[in-house]
């Protein structure tokens, strides 16, 4: 590349230190413009638009780097998940793979006793027992059956429900006079005995057992962010935040240099010793930090699961018509609690999933003071909606944090837990885009699978593993599902001005596809590959 054939100019200051160009360049901008090549100095993005609007920026020490066809996406951002959650799930004993029977969760059990010492914790994540032969959680006397030597937690793939062995509810102190607690339930035989089936809060007691050390949570989330920028993810929001130990690990492996992912991290809170409430009596608030690792919102839990299914409904569901759910709080709690955290300079959000969950937290956010500095309090999830809600959801101006890759594994389950009108209703993208509403989404992992392009997919579609559409009405564009996973999930955290775009002056945060998505099959968007992460203008992953 010569001097003479691009006229460049001799001043070392105006060239760019990288120029990607033949292929589109998706830039997210205001009007969606497709742009054929970027330019990058330093962290920032230097200028965008086409090849021969550039050239001049090109010189002697300037990478160009040829697409040869692939696309530039603004770096995508996961607007909810639990990036140590994940990290750790990595290592642990894999219930949602290779699994069909509880019969199958006993053999990895046993398997993974093996040869471990008598007394040590065997910890499992991601058994569905709706996808179970039996259609059940695998209970305690399953899991004594596998051993008797360690004690058994194993988490559903929702967060939200364990299934322990007899040593590990014994080692908790839950036994048939144990009460269920405040927002939680212990499945119980007909005699009264607990089969080892923890819902919510009832969690509590034995996952105070497992408390990891320092180290662990830091590999942890290093092991995370890893496998993020892999899927090309250059942000998140981690909506996990419960104590301060894994939030100082968090940002020391961010002082330390040993991840370049962008963290928005979540402060737990009400709750006794919760990294939101230290927070608070810290004086600190939400946008503190920069970039690359800041303070968010505090976060309350209000409901359960959407798959237990836990979550707070209006109406009970139609597979239990006994039952509309679980609720941490009580409404006037739940105000208490938004206008304590509003007051003290937060940014809030929370944990609703079920309509009368989501019902519940609007009317904390109208009651609380009004909000003149603009906090852009949030709802994660926010799954269950009708058109109601949404007129409330945008005359309040809170941003909804949707799981459309839910659809995904959960969305089968949905039709038989809440029936087919409700079911059409959980992240209705459409509807919220109509409104007005700028909805941003996330994977929620290690509930579901971290990769964004599963959740463009299910945004396109709206179809079940198995094949099922759920509300077709509800499905949005290719357009729409980026802006979703980009500038909305920035706006989410006070952040449209530095990224979710790819405009001069922001970051210069990509994410580099092969091929072009916006002609892409939805199947074909599905298996997107990643070839290429780039942060802050730094290549932190290559396929």
């Amino acid at each position: 590349m010569s001097q003479i054939a691009y006229g460049i100019r001799t001043d070392q200051r105006q060239f760019a230190d990288v120029v990607y160009r033949g292929g589109p360049v998706y830039t997210v901008n205001p009007t969606n413009e497709i742009a054929s090549a970027v330019a990058l100095r330093g962290d920032r993005i230097l200028a965008v638009g086409e090849v021969s609007d550039l050239l001049h920026l090109v010189g002697p020490a300037t990478e160009v780097v040829d697409l040869a066809g692939s696309s530039i996406l603004p770096g995508l951002i996961d607007a909810h998940s639990h990036i140590t959650g994940h990290g750790q799930d990595l290592v642990a004993l894999d219930c949602k793979h290779g699994v069909s029977s509880v019969a199958d969760i006993v053999a990895k059990v046993r398997g993974a006793a093996t040869g471990l010492p008598p007394g040590a914790w065997i910890v499992g994540r991601g058994y569905d027992q709706k996808k179970l032969t039996e259609g059940r959680h695998p209970e305690r006397s399953d899991l004594d059956a596998a051993t008797t030597a360690h004690p058994v937690v194993l988490t559903r793939t929702c967060g939200h429900i364990v299934a322990c062995n007899s040593l590990a509810l014994s080692m908790a102190g839950i036994t048939a006079a144990t009460p269920d607690p405040v927002g939680g339930a212990i499945a119980r035989d007909a005699a009264g005995v607990p089969t080892g089936i923890l819902m919510e809060s009832a969690c509590a007691p034995v996952r105070a057992l497992l408390v990891p050390q320092l180290a662990e949570l830091r590999d942890a989330y290093i092991a995370a962010c890893r496998d993020y920028v892999a899927h090309g993810i250059t942000s998140s929001h981690d909506a996990s935040g419960y104590s301060p130990d894994q939030i100082r690990t968090m940002i020391e492996a961010h002082l330390s240099g040993d991840t370049a992912l962008r963290t928005y991290m979540m402060l737990r809170f009400g709750v006794a010793g919760s990294a939101g409430d230290a927070a608070m009596a810290a004086g600190t608030i939400s946008r503190l930090g920069g970039h690359d690792i800041r303070v968010g919102p505090l976060k309350v839990m209000v409901d359960g699961s959407s798959s237990g299914p836990t979550a707070a409904t209006r109406r009970p569901y139609a597979s239990q018509p006994d039952s509309s759910g679980i609720l941490y709080f009580t409404g006037d709690q739940l105000d208490g609690l938004v206008a304590a955290g509003a007051r003290a300079g937060f940014q809030v959000t929370s944990h609703c999933v079920g309509d009368r969950a989501v019902e519940m937290m609007l009317h904390a956010f109208a009651a609380s003071e009004p909000d003149p500095s603009g906090r852009r309090h949030r709802i994660e999830h926010c799954a269950m909606l009708d058109p109601d809600l949404v007129q409330q959801i945008l005359r309040l101006g809170v941003i909804p944090v949707a799981n459309p890759c839910f659809l995904w594994e959960f969305g089968d389950g949905y039709v038989r837990d809440y029936g087919p009108e409700r079911a059409a209703w959980m992240f209705p993208l459409r509807s919220l885009l109509d409104a007005g509403i700028p909805v941003a989404a996330g994977s929620d992992a290690p509930v579901t699978y971290v990769n964004p392009f599963l959740g463009i997919y299910c945004a396109l579609t709206r179809r079940t593993m198995r094949g099922t559409v759920v509300g077709p009405g509800q499905a949005i564009s290719f357009a729409e599902a980026l802006r979703i996973y980009t500038i909305n999930g920035a706006r989410a955290s006070y952040e449209e001005d530095a990224k979710g775009s790819i405009e001069p002056g922001k970051l210069a945060d990509l994410t580099i596809v092969e091929g072009d998505p916006g002609r892409m099959t939805p199947e074909q968007i599905k298996d997107a590959k990643v070839l290429r992460t780039v942060i802050g203008g730094k290549v932190v992953f290559v396929r």
